[in-house]
């Protein structure tokens, strides 16, 4: 019986855990043992351990060096180790070739392979496969088939199935018939052929039989070593259980619960049960969603059908108000008549009685209320696929933001189990490393170009010309990359369209202080005229006014990237603010990042002095109502202070009102240089008061030529 299998990574953790019978507590501990029983393994003899026997458990273990995953399977030990080894490598080669992309970066969430519980049944159904393949690499066998009720199942080689199905019919009825006369039933037939071949014909139960061609005289060997006995034994058990056939097997007892005498047994059964009992509930599923839709069809109108009826009853109401009036001006008519004259016919106005009036104030009353109705219906049916655009819009912004969410998370969690094994797996080498360094004089780590790649992830730029390119667009990139979840953190990813301003700051675990500005507005115009405009202020062409004593570089890398270098200096300390900026032009929107540099290695006078950390992102993409308006979303982080500052920062921060809604007095903040605070936070108003006075004159002169073409095309 299969207690337990286990499929782990070489470096211990647990990829997929499946319990059957006496579940591991704890398997992740278990897993974590058993790497470190393989390693000592290893270690000691040259190779893994492989099987392992307690009292009444056995631990059978398959490595795959290339993948570097193992499964280790637990079993009762009456099964013995070879059938736990081929059933461990079955369950280990189908877990490869499932997973064999997710095998290099692999994460630490059991789920990542939940899906592999649905592969069970069928693993253990192609596992026919090996075993016909086992037997015909044993030594004069030439071919070996597979028949299971009118179809060939599976074959080691091709075959002409058509003449195999037909022949073995015709063989089985007339060896059934045969030993039907002497009461007995044919369990195999052995057919002598030319040139030293013959062919072995065994029934497996009753639906089921092998086929083997062999040669006549070396087979007789493997026959009485039991190869050929073995291979029908198992075939017999995947038989019996009649896994996934198109009709579920009506004999019970075949496979009910307590029909096992080994592991192999308990696996199919628990198959087995595990497909009737999805299969059986899909079908009652299905069942009664048929019912109550054949129900709903007769209880619900559509809406065609529903003013159709209103319609029609509309015309019977006036049919019954014309018939009315008609049946009384026929009353009206009175015959006067005297002696010696005509009769003639005099009209007057006829005297409705109560029951009349009230007949027709009914009427009228009826028509007027399915009119409402009418009306009524043609309001909620526009409302309703009004709501239906709003949320489709809306739902697939938020279902496509989980979706990239969930990727980048699946990757930083993939990456932090990648470095924590690299980390346990040197773990020795870099003791042994340290308590050598700690000996020796410091050297200076050798410039190698995977040193050079890496400096950019600490926002460092090299003097070599290729890579310090290569570092700004990688660091512009990776800013890029994270723009929708700074967004989500924020409260600006897919706000109403009203206008928002808010400052706050926040305190990081590593002690310092965090301010957050964000600004959410509309303007009047398309969105590239206000995305043209603000890259108009970052690329230089309408930058801001800097103080005399400070200087400005912009080195343009190309036309979507930016390099800016700014040098203040207050008491004679030296500020650097040194910004790479990039647009994104994408269809229906254009997103700006911006990263600080904290050492560029062409201006090594960035180590000393005041250093000015900021990043963020502006999204200007166009209204869903309309194509002339557009949504601007400003989201920007400094990191200029320590946590115990914040009573200096707040003060200030009223005082320069950053992403308020009026850009306020200039005469407030312009020149306050007290501190290096103070001048990191004037230059940063300054380029605020600078791109959003130039989207208000580009959208002013927008809706100036808008209104001359209009006023002249009228």
């Amino acid at each position: 019986m299969i207690r337990n299998v286990l499929l782990m990574a070489t470096s211990g953790l647990v990829l997929f855990s499946k319990e059957f019978a006496n579940a591991i507590a704890q398997p992740r501990l278990i897993g974590s043992l058993l790497t470190a029983m393989v390693e000592f393994s290893i270690k000691t003899t040259g190779v893994p351990v492989s099987f392992m026997e307690f009292t009444t458990v056995a631990v059978s273990i398959v490595t795959n060096e290339n993948a570097k995953v193992f499964c280790a399977m637990f079993y009762d030990v009456a099964d013995g180790p070879k059938f736990g080894a081929f059933i461990a490598t079955e369950f280990l080669k189908a877990f490869i070739e499932e997973y064999a992309r997710d095998l290099g970066n692999l994460g630490h969430n059991l789920r990542d392979f939940h899906g592999f519980h649905y592969k069970i049944s069928q693993v253990i159904r192609d596992s026919i496969k090996p075993i016909l393949a086992m037997l015909q690499q044993e030594r004069g066998i030439q071919k070996a088939i597979l028949v299971t009720e009118d179809s060939v199942t599976h074959t080691t080689s091709e075959v002409d199935q058509l003449g195999v199905l037909v022949n073995l019919q015709s063989l089985r009825n007339l060896a059934s018939n045969m030993m039907a006369f002497v009461g007995d039933n044919a369990h195999s037939v052995t057919i002598q052929a030319a040139r030293n071949c013959s062919i072995q014909v065994s029934s497996i139960e009753t639906n089921a039989t092998l086929v083997v061609a062999y040669n006549q005289f070396t087979f007789l060997f493997h026959v009485n070593n039991g190869k050929a006995e073995k291979a029908l034994a198992i075939l017999a058990k995947l038989n019996e259980f009649a896994l996934f056939r198109p009709e579920l097997a009506t004999n019970d007892q075949l496979w009910c619960q307590g029909h096992h005498s080994n592991a192999m047994e308990v696996l199919i059964e628990r198959c087995k049960t595990w497909e009737a009992s999805f299969r059986s509930s899909i079908d009652r599923s299905v069942e009664k969603y048929q019912e109550k839709m054949d129900e709903l069809e007769f209880l619900i109108a559509t809406d065609a059908e529903l003013d159709e009826q209103l319609k029609a009853m509309c015309a019977l109401f006036d049919g019954f108000e014309s018939n009315s009036v008609s049946s009384l001006s026929s009353t009206n008519e009175l015959v006067i008549a005297s002696e010696g004259t005509r009769p003639k016919r005099l009209k007057r106005k006829a005297e409705d009685t109560p029951e009349m009036r009230k007949m027709n104030r009914f009427q009228y009353r009826q028509r007027e209320e399915i009119l409402r109705l009418r009306e009524d219906v043609q309001v909620l049916q526009a409302r309703l696929k009004e709501l239906h655009e709003t949320a489709s819009s809306k739902g697939e912004g938020w279902a496509a933001a989980a979706r990239e969410e969930l990727m980048a998370k699946t990757r930083a969690m993939q990456e932090n189990a990648t470095l924590k094994e690299q980390v346990s797996a040197q773990m020795t080498f870099i003791e042994s490393m340290s308590s050598f360094l700690h000996k020796k004089p410091a050297l200076k780590a050798i410039n190698t170009s995977e040193n050079l790649t890496a400096e950019w992830t600490q926002y460092k730029l090299a003097a070599q010309n290729k890579l310090r390119i290569a570092a700004i667009h990688a660091i512009a990139d990776r800013q890029y990359a994270r723009q929708q979840t700074a967004f989500i953190n924020a409260g600006v990813f897919e706000i109403p369209l009203t206008d928002t301003f808010k400052t706050s700051m926040s305190l990081p675990p590593d002690g310092s202080l965090l301010v957050e500005l964000a600004m959410h507005r509309k303007y009047n115009a398309p969105f590239r005229v206000v995305a043209n405009a603000f890259w108009h202020v970052v690329n230089g062409d309408a930058a801001p006014v800097i103080p005399e004593q400070a200087t400005r570089t912009i080195e343009k890398i190309d036309k979507d990237t930016i390099y800016q270098t700014y040098r203040d200096c207050v008491d004679g300390i030296p500020v650097h603010l040194n910004l790479i900026y990039k647009q994104y032009d994408e269809p229906n929107r254009r997103v700006y990042s911006w990263r600080s540099v904290v050492e560029d290695a062409l201006m090594p006078n960035m180590l000393s002095g005041a250093l000015g950390i900021q990043w963020g992102w502006v999204v200007v993409q166009p209204c869903p109502s309309n194509d002339r308006t557009c949504e601007f979303t400003f989201l920007r982080y400094i990191n200029n202070g320590r946590a115990e500052k914040i009573l200096e920062v707040i003060p200030r921060l009223e005082i320069f009102k950053f992403c308020r809604q009026e850009l306020g007095d200039e005469s407030l903040w312009k020149g306050r240089r007290e501190s290096t605070m103070e001048v990191l936070m004037e230059q940063g108003k300054r380029w605020e008061v600078a791109f959003r006075q130039a989207i208000d004159k580009c959208v002013e002169q927008y809706q100036n030529q808008l209104n001359f073409s209009f006023s002249h095309n009228q």
